[in-house]
């Protein structure tokens, strides 16, 4: 007995012959071929058989065009685009494309956005490679990888560094934004006072608040890479001087100035908070005597410690607090 094979309806690819198998050279397409055989023995030929499954000849896919991989200014993002690969035999719906980078990689379509911190660490160049990979009935061919280089960032983050200080009716910031970046150099610094509106600022700068005594003042401090939004503010309080305040009492025993008859002593003044290098009048009126007055000068801190300032006839200071202290 002897067999034929032919394409499914068409022409003859394997001629009369006792095997049962044959080979045949098919050329690379997208369109199935199907077969049928016969058999011959003395009686003459058979009918053709049904047709058998449908096959069809491809090759690995060629390679992606135009790879082009954009970081978007997100943390850890990129943007892949690219063109077709050929299919070689496979149809463009037997096609799908992935990508890998360091030991990560997944699927990816042209224009789609991928983040991966573990992929894309900001601030460093990354390899990527992108292949086309086809599934043509079962059969997975991967095609050759083209490779790019990206550099992903993000906005700035919060690691921003703000001190304070307290002064006479003031809080005094300092900032330095600089540590902020996030993959892309700092470029532009705003701040808020109080949760007021944002202004521009230098990147590594300082700024008095001036407010009233006791009082707490809050800065945020934001920053901004070229082409990300705004990072996440940083914040810091600081509080002004108390409010200034003032303390007396007797001091030792001296002679009385003058013709004052009778025992007197010393007034002994502490003064603290006040402007700082200025001058603090002092009053305290008599009782049956001469009204005590005095200038008292204050250090770079707004302060002076106990000291003699004056005297006072003893017996004749209400016992109420008498004394009044006023800022120059």
């Amino acid at each position: 007995m002897t067999y034929e094979v032919r394409k499914t309806g068409g022409s003859t690819v394997c001629g009369e012959q006792p095997s049962l198998s044959c080979h045949v050279t098919l050329q690379v397409a997208t369109t199935d071929q199907t077969f049928e055989f016969r058999a011959h023995n003395k009686a003459g030929w058979s009918d053709w058989s049904p047709v058998s499954n449908a096959i069809r000849a491809f090759k690995k896919p060629g390679t992606v065009s135009n790879l082009r991989l954009t970081p978007t200014g997100v943390s850890n993002q990129v943007r892949f685009d690219f063109g077709a690969a050929a299919g070689n035999g496979a149809l463009p719906s037997e096609i799908t494309y992935y990508w890998s980078a360091g030991s990560s990689q997944g699927q990816v379509t042209p224009g789609q956005l991928v983040t991966s911190a573990a992929a894309f660490p900001n601030g460093t160049n990354q390899s990527v490679r992108v292949w086309a990979r086809s599934n043509v009935k079962g059969e997975v061919v991967d095609g050759d990888a083209v490779t790019g280089t990206v550099n992903a960032f993000g906005p700035p983050t919060s690691n921003i560094s703000i001190t304070t200080s307290s002064g006479y009716q003031s809080v005094g910031f300092t900032w330095n934004a600089s540590g902020a970046a996030n993959g892309r150099p700092v470029s532009a610094v705003q701040i808020s006072v109080n949760g007021g509106g944002w202004s521009s600022a230098p990147i590594s700068g300082s700024q008095t608040v001036s407010t009233g005594q006791g009082s707490t003042v809050t800065l945020a401090v934001r920053a901004m890479s070229s082409g990300t939004a705004w990072g996440t503010a940083k914040s810091a309080s600081g509080t002004s001087w108390p409010p200034s305040d003032y303390q007396w009492r007797r001091g030792a025993a001296v002679a009385c100035p003058g013709t004052i008859q009778g025992t007197c002593k010393y007034v002994q003044v502490k003064l603290t908070d006040y402007r700082p290098n200025s001058t603090v009048h002092c009053h305290m009126t008599g009782n049956g005597a001469a009204d005590y007055n005095a200038d008292l000068g204050v250090d770079g801190g707004g302060n002076r410690d106990w000291t003699n300032t004056g005297k006072i006839q003893d017996g004749y200071v209400p016992p109420s607090e008498p004394i009044t202290c006023t800022q120059n």
